[in-house]
């Protein structure tokens, strides 16, 4: 009696198993795992550097005599997506002992700001490099937000 292949099987000699390559699997993942680990060094690095040039801007806002009332410590933004950029943002408050004439203080900061827009006349805006910076007088306090 002649044995035939089930349907759809074509006959002929059984082929041994292929061998595994684990070494194609190490290429390919390092091919993969190599330039992420790149970018993420770049950033961390590059990210310190934006976080000293935000912390410098910031420490020359306030007059010797104003009282720091909020702090937050520069960090990513979690809203942020770095495509080209760090992330980072800072924002202070400061309390002076007299009323603080907004122009006056853009002046004395050095910082190319444009103040007052229609919609916050209170602010000055603007950009050093690529960091945002606004800066928001309200008789004697300030407010100062920065990102990257």
């Amino acid at each position: 009696m002649e044995q035939h292949a089930p349907h759809g099987y074509a006959q002929g000699p059984v082929q041994p198993p292929k061998k595994r390559r684990p070494w194609l699997w190490f290429v390919v993942g390092g091919v993969i795992v190599l330039p992420v680990v790149f970018l993420v060094a770049s950033l961390t690095v590059n990210g310190a550097t934006e976080v000293n040039r935000i912390v410098s801007i910031a420490d020359g806002v306030p007059e010797p005599d104003w009282k720091l009332v909020t702090d937050s410590k520069p960090g990513n933004d979690i809203t942020c997506i770095p495509f080209g950029q760090s992330c980072h943002v800072l924002f202070r408050v400061w309390e002076a002992p007299e009323q603080v004439d907004l122009q006056e203080l853009v002046d004395a900061t050095g910082n190319d700001l444009e103040v007052g827009t229609v919609y916050r006349p209170d602010c000055a805006d603007g950009y050093e490099k690529r960091i945002r910076i606004r800066i928001c007088v309200d008789d004697r306090e300030v407010r100062l937000d920065m990102n990257d």
